[in-house]
């Protein structure tokens, strides 16, 4: 099985890595100087907090399937470029903006436009790998990209509160700005082979004329969404990621209180605990890349969920009644181990069963049903918390996570495996 450093020693694969590990940096220095900011424009307003993760979430819904079609069509790389530069004028645009008007508008209106600028990167990211690695490297790579975003938030929130509190949000977000243009630097400098354009179907319509233009386009985004409902390894793929985001939603915000309350903490004992869950994240994903090649990727899913519910009601029993500190950080450190296969069998999922040609499409559709589904489990478990508390809708979550995890393990996937490996 290839190994971390064989898919490192692909030029154009450690550009895409080097460049993600900069940019996603700055993300993370964008939120920490966005907290800031709302908390200096509209301090103690939760409700400005939630229109600004709402501006981050909603593009996924509503520019995200348009965004996967034209990635399809378009060259993935200059895709990428064309991305990072715009959202680094949107940023600076930003910090123009608030040394003219200190308001929440512009920031509303820009991080929207951000984002939905995001929405065509994301999916070309992902898109992209098959086209820089073998198939036989396939989850290497994808292991390695999950990294990318944990190394990225390895302390990343920590330095970036700290950068934030001495030098102010403004230049923190030119910072974001400068990580954006660096990684389109790397991305320029990655050399493929050049391919002929071809071009673009139309599309019959059932009175046999020919549609183009918006027509095509409607057909192209339908073609994604009817691939992912027709064929058994999508809908299993939809179903376990849609539960997952889901309880993600709710433990997001229902978790942080709860854990307030039980650990008699506000921020420094959640830190430690995001420090602990990134950390397992990070030897899972290092862990599976090494080795989750022997093993088939539903059952991988599968397991993962089953062992996320086991320790999400092991928390909640457990912390609950004690309040130990220790305990709550070994099992949010397995938590981040346990979930970690799950997302990395997701990417290479999709890698090895969609073709080439649908990759953006299918992509932008599975991350608009996590993210509609976060949104809104999110705000459903935020009112619901206020009526019934934490622990009933937390241990309701993990008993979910236990009952749907098998569900899918007999199904026999269409994989590219390598005949040196037998999956169990």
């Amino acid at each position: 099985m290839a190994r971390f450093r064989d898919v490192l020693s692909n030029k154009n694969f450690l550009l895409l890595w080097l460049g993600q590990i900069v940019s996603q940096f700055g993300d993370r220095l964008n939120q920490m100087a966005l907290v800031a900011l709302v908390s200096l424009i509209a301090p103690g307003s939760s409700m400005a907090m939630a229109k600004v993760l709402a501006c981050t979430l909603l593009p996924s819904v509503l520019v995200g399937p348009f965004a996967g079609a034209y990635v399809d069509r378009w060259d993935k790389r200059w895709t990428m470029v064309v991305c990072d530069l715009l959202r680094a004028g949107l940023v600076l645009f930003l910090v123009l903006a608030l040394y003219w008007r200190l308001s929440l508008v512009p920031v509303y209106i820009l991080v929207f436009l951000t984002f939905s600028v995001t929405r065509f990167f994301l999916p070309s990211k992902l898109a992209i790998v098959p086209e820089l690695v073998a198939p036989k490297k396939l989850l290497v790579a994808n292991s390695l990209a999950s990294v990318t975003n944990l190394i990225a938030g390895m302390g990343s929130f920590a330095l970036g509160g700290i950068l934030v509190a001495q030098v102010g949000y403004r230049t923190a977000l030119s910072v974001d700005a400068v990580t954006y243009l660096v990684s389109s630097v790397f991305l320029v400098m990655m050399v493929l082979p050049r391919v002929p354009r071809q071009a673009e179907p139309s599309v019959e319509r059932k009175d046999g004329t020919r549609a183009g233009g918006l027509g095509r386009l409607l057909q192209e985004i339908r073609e994604g969404i009817d691939l992912l409902w027709q064929h058994s390894e999508s809908r299993f793929l939809l179903g376990k990621l849609g539960v997952l985001w889901a309880g993600c939603g709710v433990v997001s915000v229902v978790m942080v209180v709860f854990l307030q309350q039980s650990l008699n903490t506000v921020t420094e004992g959640l830190g430690v605990l995001v420090s602990f869950l990134v950390a397992g994240l990070f030897v899972g994903a290092l862990g599976y890349g090494r080795l989750g090649g022997r093993y088939r990727r539903n059952r991988v899913m599968c397991s993962s969920l089953t062992a996320a519910g086991v320790l999400l009601l092991a928390a909640v029993l457990g912390v609950g009644s004690t309040g130990n500190a220790v305990l709550a950080s070994v099992l949010t450190f397995t938590l981040g181990v346990v979930v970690a296969p799950m997302a990395v069998s997701s990417m290479t999922l999709v890698h090895e069963v969609v073709p080439e040609n649908m990759h953006g499409r299918v992509f932008s559709s599975v991350m608009v049903v996590g993210d509609l589904a976060f949104l809104v489990c999110m705000l459903l478990a935020s009112a619901l918390s206020e009526v019934i508390g934490q622990e009933p809708i937390l241990l309701g979550v993990g008993v979910v996570f236990v009952l749907l995890g098998p569900m899918g393990w007999g199904l026999q996937p269409r994989m590219a495996v390598s005949p040196s490996v037998t999956p169990r």
